[in-house]
């Protein structure tokens, strides 16, 4: 008997159990029901504004990308141009070839002239209106804005035909002797992300 008692209290709570399940969350009365949350959340820390600029944290002014800065190091470069519809020759020779990145900051304009065996100048309205740029043959709307950080900028390019994206990010070394670009293709299928290190000239 005692054997028959455990038994029908096991298929008893298995039973209630299911039923608990099937209700879904419990509530504490008010008709609000009792969610998990996770204790820690991590939010991204956002720099301070002076004037709509956003404070370098380092340095503790307005950030500022004024200057000249000379390419040290590419990393997956190659890869990145040929996502972009870059030929061979050309990826290879872009590839060792040392350019040079000049930067003119001044308000919410902001311009940027690359000498190398590809010569451009473009200038943008930080947070203005797309600005048409183009990789070899594909065009592109850019739009540039500061990075939430304060430590740099953003251009995304959408490339109007292909239908694609691309995230560059210019973030300046704590003491601004660095300029580290990291450019990121967003495929349909996969991301290709090249990153590339400059110093102050």
């Amino acid at each position: 008997e005692l054997y028959i008692l455990r038994a029908v209290t096991k298929i008893k709570n298995y039973f209630v159990q299911s039923r608990r399940q099937d209700q879904g969350p419990k509530t504490d009365g008010s008709g609000i029901s009792e969610i998990s949350v996770p204790k820690h959340v991590d939010v991204p820390e956002v720099a301070p504004l002076v004037d709509g600029v956003p404070i370098n944290p380092h340095t503790k002014k307005p950030i500022n990308l004024t200057g000249s800065f000379r390419l040290v190091k590419n990393e997956n470069f190659q890869p990145f141009l040929a996502a972009n519809g870059v030929s061979w020759a050309l990826r290879q020779a872009a590839d060792k070839v040392i350019t040079t990145q000049h930067y003119t900051h001044e308000g919410s304009t902001f311009r940027i002239r690359v000498s190398g065996i590809i010569t451009s100048e473009t200038t943008y309205v930080i947070n203005g209106p797309g600005v048409e740029t183009k990789i070899r043959d594909r065009v592109f709307e850019d739009k540039v804005t500061y990075l939430d950080s304060g430590e740099g900028i953003q251009v995304t390019k959408v490339a109007k035909a292909e239908k694609y994206t691309v995230i560059v990010k210019r973030v300046l070394s704590p003491d601004g002797s660095k300029l580290t670009v990291t450019s990121t293709a967003m495929m349909k299928d996969s991301n290709v992300e090249a990153v590339q290190t400059y110093e102050r000239l």
